[in-house]
């Protein structure tokens, strides 16, 4: 089971669309990478919302939720989305308020890829359809289990069994640490046991070769791995967001 906690690690990323309202596309996960809280989403997430018009749905601290047109903060600072189109991965500075229900991933919180085993329990997190949700007041997305079905190292790809459909994209992949590590040592007491494994980036469907077989395709989410979120928050167009918004 996820805590409270971990829900507020993650939000809808969409945008507003006057006069219907707002639409999410995806979802987005924050990072506290010191001295900065980073919303990571995927890239085409981003592209699809429109990077100055993207948006976040967040739950405030006090009940409800609210609209923070993260998009039009960074231009208003001059800044733009920190990004990886290999991975598919984007970044951005994110809003830290006591008056928000946030909560941001420290790096140890993050499963590197090579201590990832197939078969760990795994969770995703988002919007399938557009849909941001079932509770008006909270601003948590959809949470649907599965298993770790396979590890790429060689292409930085995750995937899991876990049902994924469009509007997952830019969420996280959650996997459930068990008693012992990739190594078959014990895990450390005190250690984290639910880590951040990647994030969400598309689903596949595998079928059957016969034509006319009635068999059902397999359904498979694909994630980008942690080590590329981390190594496209240490790039030095990170940096350089960081040093021009570290006080001077």
């Amino acid at each position: 089971m996820l805590s409270s906690d971990w829900l507020a690690t993650v939000a809808p990323v969409g945008r507003i669309h006057p006069p219907s309202g707002w639409a999410s596309y995806g979802a987005g996960v924050f990072i506290h990478k010191p001295p900065l809280l980073w919303l990571v989403t995927a890239n085409h997430v981003v592209e699809a919302a429109g990077p100055r018009e993207a948006s976040i749905l967040v739950s405030k601290a006090s009940g409800g939720i609210v609209v923070i047109e993260i998009g039009a903060m960074l231009v208003a600072q001059g800044l733009s989305w920190v990004r990886d189109p290999i991975h598919d991965l984007a970044a951005t500075p994110a809003p830290v308020s006591e008056e928000l229900r946030i909560k941001g991933l420290p790096k140890e919180f993050c499963s590197p890829l090579n201590s990832l085993i197939p078969s760990m329990a795994s969770y995703t997190i988002g919007c399938p359809y557009g849909l941001h949700g079932v509770d008006s007041q909270r601003a948590i997305p959809l949470v649907l289990d599965g298993v770790i079905a396979g590890v790429d190292p060689a292409h930085q790809k995750i995937y899991t069994s876990a049902r994924t459909f469009p509007g997952n994209s830019g969420g996280p992949l959650i996997v459930v640490q068990p008693p012992y590590a990739a190594d078959g040592m014990s895990i450390v007491v005190g250690r984290p046991t639910v880590l951040l494994a990647g994030i969400m980036l598309e689903t596949v469907l595998l079928e059957s070769p016969k034509r006319g077989d009635k068999i059902p395709p397999l359904h498979m989410g694909v994630a980008a791995p942690t080590d590329a979120i981390l190594s496209l928050l240490e790039s030095e167009p990170a940096r350089s967001i960081v040093s021009s918004l570290s006080p001077k």
